[in-house]
């Protein structure tokens, strides 16, 4: 059904013709991943794929190493430096690099 609508703009008549089906209406999006939608790179997968850990330790021990990354030439990355770092004590200890599985 079209509802005709009269509205005066100075000294104007405007009469507006709506049709309530043709406007499409966007209702509140549920939050969160949306559906993969076919083209280019999917949304609906992880694009974060590698393994994380998170960690505390004191603040002074984040001092030091934000000075050390201040000061190294060219700057690496935090995430570089601790596995860099990671990789060399795991190497000292033995159990770095990876033996194959069944060795």
């Amino acid at each position: 059904m079209t509802q005709n609508l009269a509205k005066q703009c100075g000294g104007t008549t405007l009469l507006l013709n709506t049709m309530p089906g043709i406007i499409p209406r966007m209702g509140k999006q549920k939050p969160g991943r949306k559906p993969a939608s076919g083209r280019g790179r999917e949304l609906s997968t992880n694009r974060h794929t590698k393994p994380r850990k998170a960690f505390h330790a004191d603040q002074s021990l984040f001092d030091q190493l934000d000075r050390y990354l201040e000061s190294a030439r060219p700057q690496p990355s935090e995430s570089e430096c601790l596995r860099i770092a990671l990789e060399e004590f795991l190497e000292k200890r033995g159990f770095w690099p990876p033996k194959p599985a069944g060795k």
